[in-house]
């Protein structure tokens, strides 16, 4: 299943993807890198989509995002470049939880991977970096339960995962990746329980997805969900347990270019 299917974005062909693209890059907000130029299209549902431009006008990478309002400290190791592109990349991150005296979190809980959508524009960190992310899991196969016992009862096997749990198999899966000279994926499996939960429609497309806030490992995270993979929408008090994709965006700001007249733009990306 296509993660752009999780916003809301029917997208199954590179002749889709090049429609979309054509479709909302004149309705995008740009960003400049010393490496290229990022065009952000961002819809009322909370969908983003995050456009790739190099300096000889050529798309170089199409990326989802959801933007919601949660979010959670983390403790950056490293930076992992994604292609030749040095606008694609992720972080290597290690969760941080909040101890009781305060809201300074110290102690470290599990690494985890997520791609960024907007890499580039984050030149100047040292490592380690302790920040703030807005995380969201766009999920691939997942199940809901009524609750935590009956999450439990669903376990057939001596382990049993948490009703809480974020597992990075994209990390664990990296001695293999390695062999392939490849670096470890943005992807874990997870538990949590559902804190909201709504059917939105994305206002482009007009299609519906679901937008969860989850309570897992480390604190809260928004999960995206293509419609029609639940019966109903999850309620409160709900478990949801499966794989997902990572994407993050740190709380650092940065601000748009101007929104000068970009027809001459346009014309050189696509003829």
């Amino acid at each position: 299943m296509s993660n752009f299917l999780n916003i809301g974005f029917e997208v199954n062909s590179e002749e889709d993807l090049h429609n979309l693209v054509e479709h909302i890059l004149p309705k995008s907000k740009e960003y400049t890198s010393q490496h290229g130029t990022y065009f952000c299209y961002s819809d009322p549902s909370g969908a983003d989509v995050w456009m790739q431009v190099n300096d000889a006008y050529h798309i170089t990478g199409v990326y989802p995002h959801f933007c919601g309002n949660c979010r959670r400290q983390v403790r950056l190791a490293s930076g992992i470049d994604r292609s030749d592109s040095a606008m694609d990349g992720a972080f290597h991150a290690w969760i941080l939880q909040l101890e009781d005296s305060g809201s300074e979190a110290t102690d470290t809980t599990a690494p985890f991977v997520f791609d960024v959508p907007d890499y580039a524009m984050y030149p100047t960190l040292t490592y380690p970096y302790t920040t703030n992310v807005q995380l969201a899991a766009f999920a691939g196969d997942v199940l809901c339960f009524r609750d935590e016992a009956h999450f439990e009862l669903s376990q057939m096997s001596e382990f049993k995962w948490a009703s809480k749990s974020l597992v990075p198999n994209g990390l664990l899966n990296n001695g293999e990746q390695r062999a392939q000279e490849s670096a470890p994926a943005a992807t874990c499996v997870f538990a949590g329980e559902v804190v909201t939960a709504e059917r939105r429609q994305n206002t482009l497309s007009e299609k519906y997805f679901y937008a969860l806030v989850i309570d897992t490992l480390g604190g809260k995270l928004h999960l995206v969900v293509a419609d029609g993979v639940f019966e109903e929408t999850p309620a409160p008090g709900n478990i949801v347990h499966g794989q997902c994709w990572l994407s993050g965006k740190l709380d650092i700001d940065y601000v748009a270019d101007g929104s000068e007249e970009k027809k001459g733009f346009f014309s050189r990306l696509f003829g």
